[in-house]
């Protein structure tokens, strides 16, 4: 296994994953409701990343780490245990493991369009700084996932 150290610091991760475990909601196989929303976005809005941070950790990091958990057929629906998503994510991160299997009950195209669908009921509860960036070139899905999908293989 590549050194993780070379790729994040133990202190960026200790400081990344009340982040991680936040965002990865967002693709648990359960219906997220009202408070899960709220969870979010408080988690959000009292880590000490910026917006722009954020969107990075979403889509760069969390998304290509459990975005597949809502493209199976027998999705992880409790939540992940918070060893094995740091680990995923780091594997991810550092190349040792593909975003996204080949195959899926969903395109990711269509796990894209989830995500903004569900990221704009988070966003609801965050301040127009967060929900700004976090949505802004996003709400043209096809194009938002042409211009990344490169980035997630």
């Amino acid at each position: 296994m590549t050194n993780r150290t070379s790729i994040l610091s133990e202190e960026e991760i200790k400081r990344r994953l009340p982040i991680w475990e936040a965002l990865s909601e967002l693709f648990v196989d359960t219906e997220l409701n009202e408070a899960s929303y709220q969870y979010i976005a408080k988690t959000i809005k009292q880590s000490d990343f910026e917006p722009k941070e954020i969107d990075h950790i979403l889509w760069y990091e969390v998304l290509p780490g459990v975005g597949d958990n809502l493209r199976c057929i027998t999705g992880e629906w409790s939540g992940f245990e918070q060893g094995w998503l740091k680990e995923r994510i780091l594997k991810v991160l550092s190349s040792q493991l593909k975003p996204f299997k080949e195959y899926g009950t969903l395109s990711v195209k269509s796990l894209v369009d989830i995500t903004l669908n569900e990221l704009s009921k988070v966003c609801q509860h965050l301040p127009s700084e967060y929900s700004d960036l976090l949505l802004e070139d996003k709400r043209n899905t096809s194009l938002f996932y042409q211009n990344n999908k490169s980035k997630w293989r």
